[in-house]
């Protein structure tokens, strides 16, 4: 089974919320992933800390791309890619670049700044 088809299958179980750790790295995935979570967010705002920059989006797509692949690549739970602040969807990445980007991590999660729009905003 796939990252994606388990993280799927996880929501819809619907045995409550899946306990997801925020994280910006490899070593971060990996001692969630040991202490029980069941799925990663390669959290913008660590990734951001991460580099030295306030979490207002001065880092490029590309960027925390590459810190969920190696997050991806490093555990075995699925991770959400927090695309926030980039206000990027799927359908806004360039074609050549999806199976680059996306294969490894399957899930961006874009969240708007008004709460009741966030329901099932992970897909």
């Amino acid at each position: 089974m796939t990252k994606a088809a388990h993280l799927r299958r996880l929501i819809e179980e619907g045995r409550g919320p899946v306990l997801t750790a925020g994280a910006h790295d490899g070593l971060g995935a990996v001692l969630a992933e040991r202490a029980g979570y069941r799925a990663i967010w390669a959290s913008g705002l660590e990734i951001s800390a991460a580099h030295a920059v306030p979490d207002v989006g001065l880092l490029g797509i590309s960027d925390y791309l590459a810190a969920a692949r190696i997050m991806n690549q490093a555990c075995a739970l699925p991770v959400i890619a927090d695309c926030r602040e980039l206000k990027v969807s799927r359908p806004q990445i360039p074609r050549p670049s999806r199976p680059l980007c996306l294969r490894p991590c399957p899930h961006l999660c874009h969240l708007s700044r008004r709460p009741a729009a966030n329901a099932g905003a992970v897909g």
